[in-house]
């Protein structure tokens, strides 16, 4: 049902994750956006029709983001006759955006959950037959640092003041773990566990990000960093600043990322195997009913059909063996004298 959903058309871009849809423009103002998506929302409730169902204006959201400080036009967007509400913020697969891209809801919210572990950590430190330090670790590393990695290169573009505190829920947790008291230094507790700062793990993670990217040319963000590997000028400062750095230390650690762009973009414009038959199919035309009572026919159109394939497979209906054609030679095996199954 989702193959032929509307697209909008470049520079716009339409984004599907399960049965979450996100479609985002670039614009000058609240009317030109209005003018860009409106067509496009007409397809969509046309769309929605077709398949007899209603998209629901009130589930939806509109966001404008932009770095200016003055008012903004609000475009009046509607889907299926409703009007879309607009937000300053929204969350979006576990992700809080807010409209100036200041990460303030996502950074509160990751403080909010990941202080609230500490008290379990300190109740299991006090146990008297508690888990061991390595156990321990391991509970960090999925109960909290997951929620701290979740987003985070994005999210860590946020104010100096809440990277800190975020730096600072790490540092204390890591000082349950070992009872260690507030003048053991932070850089001996990481070794110690073996963990990183906030923000070298975040640089880490952009890196693998980056590889893992340029691996899969059909990934949505395949092309920006492309960009941003090498067209660096159009990039501009405030667009996710770890990926950046992130692409200047591949850079300096001479890593021949996004190299193969038209190789891939090629790659992207073949047809998916579903679309064609990579190998002819070929089925005798007679039933089985009439196949056993004239079995005279059922031999001789099989002898025919078999002589029409010089170089092919033939595959046993009951998987006992196979029989396989070839110019120069012919290997045949087979484990009864069951008649074989259709040529392929």
């Amino acid at each position: 049902m989702l193959d032929d959903l509307p697209i909008i058309k470049e520079p716009g871009e339409t984004l599907l994750f399960a049965d979450d849809i996100e479609c985002h423009i670039l614009a000058e103002n609240g009317r030109d956006a209005e003018v860009k998506l409106t067509p496009y929302l007409d397809e969509v409730s046309e769309w929605a029709k077709k398949w007899r169902f209603k998209f629901s204006a009130p589930k939806s959201s509109l966001i404008n983001f932009t770095i200016q400080k003055k008012k903004q036009i609000s475009p009046l967007l509607f889907i299926s006759g409703s009007k879309i509400p607009e937000v300053k913020e929204i969350k979006h697969l576990g992700v809080y955006f807010d409209h100036g891209l200041r990460w303030t809801r996502q950074t509160e919210a990751v403080i909010q959950k990941t202080s609230k572990l500490k008290n379990l950590f300190k109740i299991l430190t006090n146990t008297k037959h508690g888990p061991s330090i390595d156990s321990l670790v391991i509970m960090y590393k999925a109960l909290v640092r997951s929620r701290i990695d979740y987003g985070i290169m994005v999210a860590g573009t946020s104010s100096q003041n809440r990277q800190k505190k975020i730096e600072a829920i790490q540092n204390g947790i890591m000082r349950i773990i070992l009872g260690a008291p507030q003048s053991t230094p932070i850089k001996e507790m990481l070794l110690e566990l073996d963990l990183q700062p906030i923000t070298t793990r975040k640089s880490w993670l952009s890196g693998r990000y980056l590889i893992r990217v340029d691996k899969q040319p059909n990934h949505p963000m395949h092309q920006p960093c492309y960009n941003l590997r090498r067209k660096p000028i159009n990039w501009k400062e405030h667009n996710t600043p770890a990926l950046k750095l992130a692409t200047a230390h591949t850079i300096l650690a001479d890593l021949n990322l996004y190299e193969e762009a038209k190789a891939h973009e090629s790659r992207r414009n073949q047809p998916p195997p579903w679309t064609e038959m990579p190998i002819t199919l070929d089925y005798l035309q007679i039933g089985k009913k009439e196949a056993l009572a004239n079995q005279t026919k059922a031999r001789a159109l099989f002898q025919e059909y078999k002589a029409q394939t010089e170089n092919g497979t033939e595959a046993y209906t009951d998987g006992v063996g196979i029989i396989y054609n070839h110019t120069n030679t012919r290997w045949q095996h087979s484990t009864s004298g069951r008649r074989p199954g259709l040529p392929v």
